[in-house]
């Protein structure tokens, strides 16, 4: 009406697309007929339904995902269903109303979805609501509720950033919140964690805090914490001034704020309360601050047990502290807040339509199918699925693209890295959840979700697309899903060729297609990863049993540097100079230099910082260490030993495939070098752990630095074998190693073909004899691996071949008949019981998925050097 123009920019790259919106009031419940001219743009919606469908919007992103919903369905969706009817559709089909492959022209709604859809929403919503809050919070409706941990509601702002704890304690209804909107991140994570405190604290005193008159009385007490760097930077709250702490970490006032309604303002020094959290070993803090709270809850109704209230809560403080601070050195120059983009589940309701979509292009006809027929089927479908995604990713810039893969992986790392942290740090103090569970799932998801994002940034480097289209994270989150969908394919084909575990490919009646395993996979992975992270959270196990690299680390080291040096044209000790560098790039770079998801720089530029940083190398060595670190289109297919080139990422190999994202995180684009700070410090740590492995990541094809490593291995199954004796030492005298019995007893008494004992000792207390085995079992990083590793232990060849098993077993039935015998041969002065008990047991440095569940029945125990000390306490009680 001012004649101004409005422009609206995107924060993405790219165009914007107006969606234009006609609402039009109903002054009637009649049924009404409203012409629409052909030629006019944008929607028609009644103001029940406009206003109905953002009611129950939770994000704008949803309004967006629904028009486009709208669009796609438009020839089947029949015209006289609501918008809410049709909101109800995509919100409980996750935006994809048709899942298979059948070609559909018409839909039939249910007519009361979207009344029904209200309904629940609104009547989850006021069972949670504190409906006596009336309006005091504004319109309820600008808050949604959520729960905390199951068992507390509290409120979101529809409106801004910010919550509003719920607390009952008694009939007093209490509101504890912050302007978290208004302050910096950093404080807003501090205050946001004081105010969890003090609702923990209220709650966990309610017993108490009822002896007070006021909890009796049907009051709404609001608590507001405002940090000090509010006040400093924001005009409008300089009234609080005067509430400034001085040596303390906090102040408090008080005063009616309505109607039966009390509030409690607490200003805080937030670097006196960061230093609490951090310090904190006990609840001193929260008491400190519950103890304020009631005495300006008694300035409104005084009691007489006031003194006995305040005695009560200051022994409330002598407990193990629930709510506490750390600090950990970044690992990373990776900016805070960045969403790793994961795909929702309409993007995988997507995803399998698609799949279902391509079953039906190939010729996969609904049925079930086993062994080679499944195979045959996955593998047909694996090729079209691959043709599909590489089709989708040829239509984007490389340049453009790549930038935004690096930013998504390395906010999942970084994501992964903080969430460990944080269960590492709860260590230290109380918490209502299972650590080891929960580290267990996040590490499920983090694993899964990473194979996604490394194939599909090696699938861009592969192909190297030149399109013209800008991604943009709808796209991303769509194309992942694919890729999780193919990758899961890939799996099942795995299993199947390799024998693992019987499938069932199941192809039902729309073409959407699943894979089922006899045994359950996903109860086995919890638990061996439930096992895992109790070892590595201390919960269970002994870390410092376990063996790494024998040798002298400096003597070692150099060997390295000097094989890789004449190998390679450079030392270890450089690369992995580079790849810190390379991770720590916004410190090293400059001072004043910006964390990003993402760097860049010319080799120049690189030598420039590097050889500062880094002592003894030139532009030489750096040119070199660049040219191994890049992840090259030519790595990406081959797979050495094989002639020919793979018809896609080798994703089924690990050791021979040369072209891996997590070896080689950097990226060369003309003349640019481009990398992320994760990627490049995951790197660094996987070439590190191949100094205490003894393994190598990949086969360097270079015979010099192989030989050093499998010197290394043989030095470690010794020391495997001297440090299982050592433990065993600390629950038997009768101890002893690498025994070969036909070379014990002269008189030629025990067959020649048994081999050697690697340990053998008796636990006379329990008339037990234990017979070890001791093997360096490497890591199995694909189904080819696992595969391989099994038919070592377990042989392929049925009863007749059990591998390395057959002999621990024939070793131990050997003992069983002969016991008495060999324990003369151990010491003469040792005689066993009558009810002679033989244990076998493999002893490695780790533990694994088929160590934890074999796939044949023995009784022979798999047990890793860590848990050693808890296995033999376990048999001895």
């Amino acid at each position: 009406m001012d004649r101004q123009n409005v422009v609206f920019t995107s924060e993405h790259r790219g165009s914007l697309k107006p969606e234009i919106v006609i609402v039009l009031p109903s002054v009637s419940i009649d049924v009404m007929s409203v012409a629409i001219p052909e030629e006019l743009p944008g929607t028609v919606m009644f103001m029940h339904d406009f206003l109905g469908l953002f009611d129950e919007l939770d994000n704008l992103t949803m309004l967006s995902d629904f028009f486009d919903f709208l669009h796609s369905n438009n020839p089947i969706l029949m015209p006289f269903y609501s918008f809410v009817d049709k909101y109800g559709a995509f919100r409980d089909m996750q935006g994809v109303l048709v899942h298979g492959a059948r070609d559909v022209n018409l839909v039939m709604l249910d007519v009361h979805w979207g009344s029904h859809q209200r309904y629940e929403t609104l009547k989850a919503f006021w069972q949670l609501f504190p409906a006596h809050v009336g309006k005091y919070l504004g319109h309820p409706r600008s808050w949604s509720v959520e729960m905390v941990g199951g068992k507390r509601p509290n409120l979101i702002s529809r409106q801004y950033i910010g919550r509003i704890l719920l607390c009952d304690i008694g009939n007093t209804l209490i509101l504890i919140n912050s302007p978290l909107h208004l302050v910096s991140p950093s404080t807003a994570r501090l205050t946001d964690l004081l105010t969890e405190a003090i609702e923990d604290s209220l709650t966990l005193n309610t017993q108490v805090l009822l002896e007070h008159p006021f909890f009796q009385s049907r009051y709404i007490l609001q608590i507001t914490v405002f940090p000090s760097e509010l006040i400093l930077n924001n005009g409008e709250f300089q009234y609080l001034r005067d509430l400034m702490p001085s040596d303390e970490g906090w102040r408090l006032d008080s005063g009616p704020l309505a109607i039966r309604t009390r509030g409690i303002r607490i200003v805080i020094d937030e670097s006196v309360i960061a230093e609490a959290f951090l310090k904190s070993i006990d609840r001193t803090l929260e008491s400190g601050l519950l103890s304020a709270i009631v005495i300006e809850i008694d300035k409104f109704i005084s009691s007489p047990k006031i003194s006995a209230i305040l005695t009560q809560i200051k022994s409330f403080a002598e407990n193990e502290p629930r709510y506490k601070m750390h600090q950990f050195e970044k690992m990373a120059s990776f900016p805070e807040y960045v969403s790793p983009s994961k795909p929702e589940e309409s993007h995988r309701k997507a995803a399998g339509k698609l799949v279902a979509q391509t079953a039906l292009d190939v010729g996969i006809l609904p049925g079930e199918y086993e062994s080679d027929d499944a195979k045959e089927h996955l593998n047909n479908l694996r090729k079209a699925l691959v043709a599909r995604i590489n089709n989708l990713v040829n239509q984007y810039s490389y340049h453009e693209t790549i930038q935004l893969l690096i930013e998504k992986i390395d906010a999942l790392s970084d994501d992964h890295f903080r969430s460990r942290k944080s269960i590492e740090a709860s260590l230290v103090h109380e918490v209502e959840f299972d650590r080891a569970q929960s580290r267990a799932n996040r590490e499920i998801e983090f694993l899964s979700s990473y194979r996604a994002y490394q194939y599909l940034i090696e699938k861009f480097v592969q192909l190297t697309p030149d399109g013209t289209q800008l991604m943009q994270v709808p796209q991303f989150q769509a194309l992942l899903a694919l890729v999780e969908r193919l990758l899961q394919v890939y799996q099942a084909s795995d299993i199947i060729h390799y024998g693992a575990y019987p499938v069932t490919l199941n192809v039902d009646e729309d073409f959407i297609i699943s894979v089922i395993y006899k045994a359950d996979i996903d109860d086995m992975q919890q638990l061996y990863h439930q096992d895992m992270a109790k070892i590595e959270l201390g919960l269970s196990g002994n870390n410092s049993d376990n063996v790494d690299t024998t040798s002298l680390l400096p003597e070692f080291i150099e060997r390295l540097d000097r094989a890789f040096n004449t190998s390679l044209g450079f030392q270890f000790t450089t690369m992995l100079s580079v790849l810190k560098g390379l991770s720590l790039w916004a410190d090293v770079a400059s001072s004043t230099h910006e964390e990003s998801t993402f760097y860049s720089a010319t080799f120049d530029e690189l030598v420039q910082v590097l050889e500062n940083e880094i002592k003894d190398t030139n532009q030489a060595e750096l040119n070199r260490v660049f040219d191994f670190l890049v992840l090259s289109p030519d790595h990406m297919l081959v797979i050495y030993e094989q002639q020919s080139l793979c018809d896609d990422l080798p994703v089924w190999e690990h050791y021979k495939r040369p072209g891996r994202y997590s070896i080689r995180p950097v990226i060369r684009i003309e003349d640019k070098y481009y990398w992320g700070a994760y990627s490049t410090r995951r790197a660094m740590m996987v070439w590190m752990s191949a100094i205490q492995s003894g393994k190598l990541p990949f086969d360097i094809q270079a015979n010099k630095i192989k030989a050093i490593f499998e010197e290394e291995k043989t030095k470690i199954e010794r020391a495997i074998v001297t440090r299982t004796s050592e433990i065993l030492a600390d629950f038997t005298s009768n101890v002893q190693i690498e025994v070969e019995l036909h070379k014990r007893d002269r008189a030629g008494n025990h067959p020649t073909d048994l081999g050697d004992y690697d340990v053998l000792a008796y636990i006379p207390e329990r008339n037990i004899l234990l017979n070890v085995e001791c093997k360096d079992i490497l890591p199995a990083y694909c189904m080819k691996d696992d595969s391989r590793i099994r038919r070592k232990f377990f042989g392929d060849r049925g009863i007749e071949d059990r591998g390395f098993l057959g002999k621990v077993e024939k070793r131990a039935a050997y003992l069983r008949e002969n016991g008495q015998s060999v324990l003369k041969i151990l010491d003469g002065n040792v005689t066993g019981g009558e009810a002679f008990q033989v244990i076998s047991m493999f002893v490695s440095r780790r533990s694994y998925w088929w160590t934890r569940f074999p796939p044949i029945d023995t009784d022979v125990q798999f047990v890793s050097l860590n848990t050693l000390r808890d296995f033999i306490n376990t048999i001895t009680e």
